[in-house]
């Protein structure tokens, strides 16, 4: 994939026949430039001995451009020999900028997850041990409250009126519960004697 994005920056033609028209066009106006020279420095004479070097000139020109060049999506060296006939659905190039716009995406996304991995268990750890000083720093002040509670509480015993009126209610309930208790295993037997 990576070779894949360097062919962004590569100049994008549409058919193999718009190379070859390209190719003729620059051939026709290298050769026009150089007759015209030929013919101002006199060197016609000349003419024939220099025309492999320019044709060498040209040829080497579209050489170099190759690897900066994509016909129809596919880089140049890709392409065969047999391409140039064959009808060939043409290159989506909103699609392909697309399609990287999303590749792109992705890797930010990819990269933000792994910063994340990295970051947010130390950040947790973080987290929960100030939690953890938070909880024992009230837990503290908590028990010097109820320590100082403790120290503020009367100890001095109820007076004898309270006792007696305390004693007499729990004698009472006492004795109802009793009652309550024999009433209950009066009814047992009943229930026994019924059922025999």
């Amino acid at each position: 994939m990576d070779e894949s994005l360097s062919d962004i920056s590569r100049i994008s033609i549409d058919t193999l026949t718009d190379w070859h028209r390209i190719k003729a066009n620059f051939a026709k106006a290298v050769f026009e430039q150089f007759d015209q020279r030929v013919r101002q420095s006199g060197l016609e004479s000349e003419r024939s001995s220099l025309m492999p070097h320019v044709q060498q000139f040209i040829d080497a020109t579209f050489e170099k451009m190759k690897p900066n060049i994509r016909i129809n999506g596919k880089r140049f060296e890709e392409l065969k020999d047999d391409d140039d006939g064959r009808e060939i659905e043409p290159f989506d190039e909103a699609l392909d900028r697309e399609t990287w716009s999303l590749y792109n995406q992705r890797l930010q996304w990819d990269v933000e997850l792994a910063t994340k991995r990295r970051t947010r268990p130390r950040e947790i750890v973080n987290l929960l041990d100030n939690l953890f000083k938070a909880q024992e720093a009230a837990s503290e002040e908590l028990d010097e409250l109820v320590d100082e509670n403790e120290e503020r509480i009367d100890n001095t015993m109820p007076d004898d009126a309270t006792l007696a009126e305390a004693s007499d209610t729990f004698s009472q309930t006492v004795q109802t519960q009793h009652e309550r208790i024999k009433r209950l295993h009066e009814v047992e037997r009943e229930v026994k004697g019924l059922k025999a």
